[in-house]
């Protein structure tokens, strides 16, 4: 049974009763005291929660306050002046070249070209000796326009060759040549026009030839990693022309008057095509020993048998082929089936060719430009890339290639 004790007098009483029959003192039961001290924590936790919120409502207001108060600071400031660059166009005597200009440096909306550093130098900015009435020509293709017996760079790719010629009598121009793949430039003028300078553009390595050894020239070519950022852009539909023109701007100063993408007679034409006066070259040296000077620094091969329908003609000069007739077509057909194999086969006359010496296949030789090829007796398969070639064998009847 559970006693409770008076704090008053020290008297003990049962758990029924609530007053102490000694002094009147009123009795605690303990059940009520553990409530009160729970209700007591309840109460504390409450307020304490409570002070919790409170302090969280006051730093979210002071935060703001900040924040506002910050932003009001910064933004306040007036901002730097915007200096509006003009863009500088060189017009033509002629209105209707004039008009392009303008339609073009409009659409591209070209800046000025920016300066180097105070006392730097700028890689992307064409240093001219003459620089009165400059007047920029851009020439662009994919790749050249005729095939080469010279090999260069290290892509790997064919490299074309493209004839240039310059017919802008009492102008002072800088030529801007752009390509993808590996192009040798050849550059022609007529007398009395002026070129200051070159910029060479493209992806793959350019090669330049025709011009003075002191012209300048700058180069913003991908593959050989030139200190000015190559550009290279098709200007097809879509592409980026306005990228194009900028770059151009920036680096000589002026946007292109006239875009030359298309040849006339095999070459490209900057100027009048009909009045075409005598051509000057600048060369200390004629092309092929100009070539030959840079077999080494500039990593230049030399093909042994010229491309193509070239490189035919010149392996049937030297004796090394000879077109078929009917009758050797008939004696490789007799030489398969005495060996067992298939007659059957695609050569026709005009495109087969008998081999009577060793000899290297002309590069090129894919698709349209490929030939048929019967090899006499004792002689060795030719070196080179087979291609799209196809080799009819007299010594057993067998065809080899992509078109046997």
């Amino acid at each position: 049974m559970e006693y409770l004790k008076c704090p008053w007098c020290g008297c003990s009483h049962n758990r029924y009763e609530n007053k102490c029959s000694n002094c009147g003192g009123v009795l605690t039961h303990k059940a009520d005291f553990y409530k009160n001290v729970l209700k007591n924590q309840e109460t504390g936790v409450s307020e304490l929660t409570a002070l919790v919120k409170k302090i969280a409502r006051y730093l979210a207001v002071i935060t703001l306050i900040l924040t506002v108060g910050l932003s009001f600071y910064f933004f306040k400031k007036t901002p730097a002046k915007l200096t509006y660059i003009k863009p500088t166009l060189t017009v033509m005597d002629n209105t209707s070249a004039a008009s392009v200009t303008d339609k073009r440096a409009e659409a591209a909306n070209i800046p000025e070209a920016p300066s180097a550093a105070e006392g730097g130098r700028n890689p992307c900015r064409l240093n001219v000796a003459n620089n009165a009435g400059l007047k920029v020509y851009l020439v662009t293709r994919h790749s050249g326009l005729q095939d080469s017996k010279y090999q260069f760079g290290a892509s790997g790719h064919e490299v074309r060759e493209s004839e240039v010629v310059i017919n802008k009598p009492g102008e002072n121009i800088i030529l801007v040549l752009m390509a993808y793949d590996p192009v040798l430039w050849k550059i022609s003028k007529t007398f009395s026009t002026l070129v200051s300078g070159v910029v060479l553009a493209g992806y793959h390595e350019q090669m330049l030839y025709g011009l003075p050894k002191l012209t300048p020239v700058l180069r913003a070519i991908y593959e050989t990693k030139s200190e000015c950022a190559y550009f290279y852009d098709s200007l097809n539909s879509g592409g980026q022309e306005h990228y194009i023109m900028q770059r151009i701007a920036e680096i000589t100063g002026s946007a292109p008057l006239e875009i030359i993408n298309s040849a006339h007679n095999g070459k490209f034409y900057v100027g009048d095509t009909e009045s075409v006066s005598k051509l000057i070259e600048y060369s200390d040296q004629d092309f092929d020993t100009f070539m030959q000077t840079h077999l080494k620094q500039r990593q230049v091969t030399i093909d042994e048998v010229a491309p193509k329908e070239e490189g035919i003609r010149q392996l049937i000069r030297e004796g090394k082929i000879r077109p078929a007739g009917t009758s050797d077509i008939e004696r490789w057909a007799r030489a398969a089936v005495k060996n067992h194999n298939s007659a059957q086969h695609r050569m026709h006359l005009g495109f087969t060719y008998v081999i009577v010496k060793t000899m290297q296949f002309p590069r090129g030789m894919y698709g349209a430009h490929s030939k048929a090829f019967i090899l006499s007796e004792h002689v060795s398969m030719p070196l080179g890339d087979i291609a799209h070639n196809a080799v009819y064998m007299l010594e057993n009847g067998v065809c080899e290639g992509l078109t046997c």
